[in-house]
């Protein structure tokens, strides 16, 4: 019973010193959150950011718009499934010098229209997320996170 009680306790102090762990719950409920202001115009948080990425250029690669998000391309694409679906972006095949195919994705005029109005959702969250902390949580919170991730990506590759 004793060497039980041990391991449940290792385990226990494994789950709530996880980083992977403690980061996607954070994910998981801010993500939540998100969803919940965009939802009245059809968004998630997700769809929401390959749009605004979208708006800063005219096209963008899959593969680009996948390591500017730091997402999978079979996450991409499912999440820009529903957004060229309804008109909001488009994709097009073409092909290089190389005769190697790339999808380019661009966002349409009605993509830009309802960013526009889910900014206003958007912009809720956000302003209720930055009321929970201090500047100074703000700040050192957007330098740890990123700190992370230049860190981890190296090790990545």
């Amino acid at each position: 019973m004793q060497d039980k009680a041990k391991d449940q306790q290792y385990y226990k102090d494994l789950n709530d010193s996880c980083f992977a762990l403690m980061l996607k719950k954070s994910d998981r409920y801010v993500s939540a959150f998100f969803n919940d202001h965009l939802k009245n115009y059809g968004l998630r948080i997700t769809q929401f950011s390959v749009l605004i990425h979208l708006a800063t250029s005219d096209t963008v690669s899959l593969n680009g718009l996948s390591r500017r998000l730091s997402m999978e391309r079979s996450t991409i694409t499912r999440g820009l499934h529903a957004l060229v679906r309804d008109g909001y972006a488009t994709i097009t095949l073409e092909v290089d010098k190389g005769d190697r195919r790339k999808k380019s994705v661009a966002i349409t005029t009605e993509g830009l229209k309802l960013i526009n109005k889910a900014v206003r959702g958007w912009e809720e969250a956000q302003d209720i997320v930055k009321q929970s902390l201090t500047e100074k949580e703000i700040k050192e919170l957007r330098e740890y996170l990123s700190n992370l991730y230049d860190k981890l990506i190296v090790h990545r590759g």
